[in-house]
């Protein structure tokens, strides 16, 4: 316990940034009927008509709880699963603050786990973050566990764990225990493939950090590595003994470096370079590959930025279609011509990167797009948009709907689409291409699920790979009959992107180990392999005239268009039906716990009930304190794990006011409008006020003196949140309504120019309303704010029932975003205004955003406050300070403040003869002006390795300073924090 004290103060700096529940409020339309298997070591809550996928689940859960736990430890409990069907994003997740897990049920298009079912290695995967929770609440951090409750736990894990830990692990549980998971999928290995072919070995931590200049592969794949090396040198229980002493804090800085080093003699660092070794051995020694033809670039745009260009698509008139991204690009639709010249063609809208689809037909185009329900943030849609060439007219078809990877007929004058609905059943739809109805639905009795469809010349026929019970088969389904012929065997052997042309299907297959494009003679069966990749060969494609294929080849400098000729008498035959090569990184992992569990998962029937969506209303989770300047703050958090309630007791003490309070809020979201109330009493609160008075010569005067008073703030009211993301825009709004009831009692302090006392004490209501809206265009990786967009807020506050203590304030600020000259520049603008009598007898609180390096306090009745501003990135250095920091990025803001306030409601009467040159019988206004310019310095980097930080010093030339000694003026600024 020698770093007790150590790790409280750390908690007190860092505890504000864990990970609480940052999710609205009402994930889920109120109206839906949930029902729960709850057993003592798991809850699972579903649907109605979910029941079949829920027992699975909790079968999984029963076997993981009592199962290879000796890789981690024996820790274990009972862990809450909700299973989310409204949404067409496939993921999961395990959170702390509340702890439960979500399960979102939509498989992806493109299976980035190989031919395995989703909802099985979902759960392997998510159940292992459950293990890893239980399993890191030992020493230490079980003590501040105690403390701090659940938030404490996220931050001593996060910052006793790496990310790379917490994901790796994951992904070696779902490779070991399944016969698919990312480690079998060479989609996974492409990567650090195509890192090694460019001979880039990166640093541990640029590896470990990302970076905004190369491509370097995410967390879940080095952690994968890294995670599964050491589990093949040291044994399957080396992660047991350093997991459970690095969260004991055994070594108070890089606890699992330091434990690593005491259990193997290897830091985190030496276990990265001897894992890139190890895999540069395992990969320079590649499984034979046939000789064939190598493929030719096509051109496009020269660039030194990571760039990509996926789904290539011939038009009629032999240009490519492809989708562009990157570093610095948004995703675009993109033209090239036979010369390379490019032209943007459209910017199509928001979709999950596994379901990226692109078809054309007739000078026509169609994709999916996802959409959002506009209150319920767990419900979403894939809907099919078309886009006509020759008109440029681009049409939604279809509402609400969850369709995927739309293919247009070789007439235009069709669809077909992938589509799986909330109720789990899976189909392949027809729908017409100019009203987007329904044509034709095909029957599917086995509920086979359906990828990446596409049409045969015939204009009948459709090919697509179907996945049943972790195998994989490629289907020609006739859309007439609903007749299946299998193309290609069912098997473990993953296939993606079928691409039709003549008596051939083209298409991207596992079976070499590699990625490679292969072609299936539908005729016979006869499978051929057109190229022999070393990294990873996707999306074929071919011409017309059936003389050229195009298909995209990653690198580590993104996706690459490559084209080879069609010649059928080249192509060698394999046999589809052997095993694929095998990845030999994952063999040992699995052997070491007896292969793949999904035999072995028990088939008990679990008793069903209902499931109230009022279960667990209030659950407190946490303790946190908030030390932000000049707030500081101690509550207790409680939000309920169906993200319905979120409330909040505690105190503030404010250093400006030097004023304690305490406070009750609550926030109930199970209906549209998101409910609120809440108290706020306590303390005493102190703002400057002005009042005149006679001098010793019978004249009026002014003065200044500190109003005093104490406040209890009892309010209650609504907020209706509007999501209205639309295309590539992010867009909300929001408008809140609250009622106060205010009692407060005054100290007597000053005379009124009558002399009586500056007392109105007593008790008066108030209404408060705000209206929130924001409009930002999706940003590239390097651009640090978007090219378009506004952020919008109007605040009224106004007393009411009372005239001793009148007062009300007007506020709106806006930022306004526009392209600078490059892609990653950045210019914006910043509107503020504040209208409040300063004389009012009533304040509210001060929330103005000044003009940079300036005092905050400015006497006004008006104020506002204009700023221009200009971003842009200075260097890319991923330099690395030893382990104590990794800079992405240094960039710079050069900004011009300019602040005017007016005090406009004082009679020249009622001030004395030399303010202002006032003149008797007039009103005067007093116009303070603030002009600032300057410039911010801002590093973007990760802090010993854990924290994402933008942080930076200010400096401001002050124009209006009274004193030349304080024109300049240098602060430091944090911008952002993020784990």
């Amino acid at each position: 316990m020698k770093h007790f004290l150590a790790i409280l103060l750390f908690l007190v700096a860092f505890l504000p940034l864990s990970f609480a529940q940052t999710y609205p409020l009402g994930l889920n339309p109120p109206s839906l009927k949930w029902q729960q298997i709850n057993t003592d070591k798991v809850q699972v809550v579903f649907q109605q008509g979910q029941e079949e996928k829920a027992q699975r689940v909790a079968n999984l859960a029963h076997y993981l709880h009592d199962n290879h736990l000796e890789t981690l430890g024996e820790e274990n409990g009972k862990v809450t699963i909700f299973l989310q069907n409204q949404t067409t994003v496939s993921n999961g997740f395990v959170a702390l603050a509340p702890f439960r897990s979500e399960f979102y049920m939509t498989p992806p298009q493109q299976s980035f786990l190989g031919t395995g079912d989703w909802l099985d290695l979902l759960a392997i995967h998510e159940y292992r973050h459950v293990n890893q929770n239980f399993n890191a609440k030992k020493g230490i951090s079980k003590a501040v566990t105690w403390v701090f409750g659940e938030n404490g736990l996220a931050l001593m894990r996060a910052t006793a764990i790496p990310r790379w830990f917490s994901e790796g692990d994951a992904v070696v549980e779902e490779t070991a225990l399944s016969t698919a998971g990312r480690g079998r999928n060479p989609l996974f290995d492409m990567e650090y493939r195509a890192v090694f072919e460019q001979k880039k070995f990166y640093n541990y931590e640029k590896a470990s950090a990302g970076s905004l200049k190369d491509f370097v592969p995410n967390h879940y794949t080095l952690g994968y590595y890294m995670v599964g090396n050491a589990r093949r040198l040291y044994g399957k229980e080396i992660w047991n003994n350093v997991y459970e002493d690095a969260a004991k804090y055994k070594g108070l800085f890089y606890p699992l470096s330091r434990n690593l080093k005491k259990h193997t003699g290897l830091k985190t660092k030496d276990l990265y370079m001897q894992t890139m070794r190890s895999l540069d051995s395992i990969w320079s020694d590649p499984v034979a590959q046939p000789q064939l033809s190598l493929p030719l670039d096509i051109s496009t745009k020269s660039t030194k930025i990571v760039t990509s260009y996926n789904v290539p698509q011939f038009l009629e008139n032999g240009d490519l279609l492809v989708e562009k991204s990157g570093f610095n690009h948004i995703r675009s639709f993109v033209r090239i011509d036979k010369n390379g010249k490019e032209e943007v063609i459209i910017k199509p809208g928001l979709n999950n990167g596994n379901n990226i689809a692109l078809s054309t037909a007739k000078n026509k185009i169609v994709w999916a797009e996802q959409t959002f329900d506009v209150r319920w943030g767990s419900k979403d849609f894939s809907v099919i948009k078309i886009y006509d060439l020759s008109t440029k007219k681009k049409k939604t078809l279809t509402k609400q709907s969850k369709y995927f990877t739309p293919a247009l007929s070789p007439d235009a004058t069709k669809i077909v689409v992938a589509a799986t609905e909330a109720s789990g059943e899976n189909a392949l739809v027809v729908l017409s291409t100019e009203t987007g109805a329904v044509l034709h639905k095909v029957a599917n009795p086995d509920n086979y699920f359906f990828s990446q469809p596409k049409w045969l010349e015939d204009g009948k026929t459709v090919v697509t790979i179907a996945q049943k019970d972790n195998q994989q088969a490629m289907l020609l389904v006739n859309t007439q009959t609903d007749d299946y012929r299998e193309l290609l065997p069912w098997g473990v052997t993953q296939m993606t992107y079928p691409f039709p042309k003549g008596d051939f299907v083209y298409f991207s297959g596992a079976y070499t180990g590699v990625n490679n494009i292969f072609a299936v003679r539908a005729s016979s069966g006869d499978v051929y392999q057109l190229t022999a990749n070393k990294i990873g060969a996707y999306e074929p494609t071919v011409s017309a005239d059936g003389k050229d294929l195009v298909f995209t080849e990653f690198t580590a400098k993104g996706y690459k268009l490559k084209k080879i000729a069609v010649q059928p008498a080249m192509w060698p035959v394999i046999d589809a039906k052997q095993a694929p090569a095998p990845i030999n990184f994952h063999e040992e992992l699995a052997e070491q716990i007896g292969g793949s569990a999904l035999e072995n998962i028990p088939d008990e029937t679990f008793s069903v009930s209902k499931y109230k969506q009022t279960n667990g209303l209030i659950y407190l989770h946490s303790f946190q304190p908030i030390p932000f300047h000049p707030n500081y703050t101690a509550q207790l958090q409680f939000d309920n794990k169906f993200s319905t309630l979120s409330a909040r007791l505690g105190l503030n003490y404010n250093v400006n006011e030097n004023n304690t309070r305490y406070f009750f809020n609550l926030s109930y979201g199970q209906f549209f409008p998101v409910l609120k109330a809440g108290v706020d009493f306590g303390g005493e609160r102190t703002r400057g006020n002005p009042y005149v008075f006679e001098d010793s010569n019978g004249d009026p005067d002014i003065a200044f003196y500190n109003k005093k008073w104490k406040e209890n703030d009892f309010y209650a009211g609504f907020t209706l949140p509007f999501n209205l993301t639309h295309g590539n825009y992010f867009s909300n709004l929001s408008f809140t309504a609250l009622g106060h009831f205010l009692d407060v009692d005054y100290q007597p302090t000053g005379l009124n120019f009558d002399g009586t006392e500056l007392r109105r004490s007593g008790s008066f209501g108030a209404v408060d309303l705000e209206l929130d809206y924001t409009n930002l265009l999706t940003r590239s990786r390097r651009q640090f704010h978007p090219r378009w967009g506004q952020m919008i807020d109007v605040s009224f506050k106004q007393t009411v029932g009372t005239t001793n203590n009148e007062g009300g304030t007007l506020t709106a600020n806006g930022t306004f975003y526009f392209p600078g000259l490059l892609l990653d520049h950045s210019l914006f603008f910043i509107g503020n205004y504040k209208q409040e009598g300063f004389t009012d007898s009533y304040k509210f609180r001060d929330d103005f955003t000044y003009a940079r390096g300036y005092n905050q306090f400015v006497p006004f009745d008006q104020i506002y406050r204009l700023s221009a501003n200009y971003g842009f990135p200075l260097i890319y250095p991923d330099l690395a300070l030893g382990s104590l920091a990794f800079i992405k990025r240094i960039r710079t803001n050069l900004f011009f403040d300019y602040s005017s306030a007016f005090l406009n409601k004082m009679n020249a009467a009622d001030l004395p003869s030399d303010f202002n040159g006032a003149v008797e019988g007039e009103t005067r206004e007093l116009t303070t002006v603030n002009r600032s310019a300057g410039v911010e310095l801002i590093f973007d980097f990760r802090a010993l390795r854990l924290i994402e930080l933008g942080a930076g010093v200010r400096y401001s030339y002050l124009l209006d300073s009274n004193s030349e000694n304080d024109q300049h003026k240098i602060d430091v600024i944090l911008l952002t924090v993020g784990f």
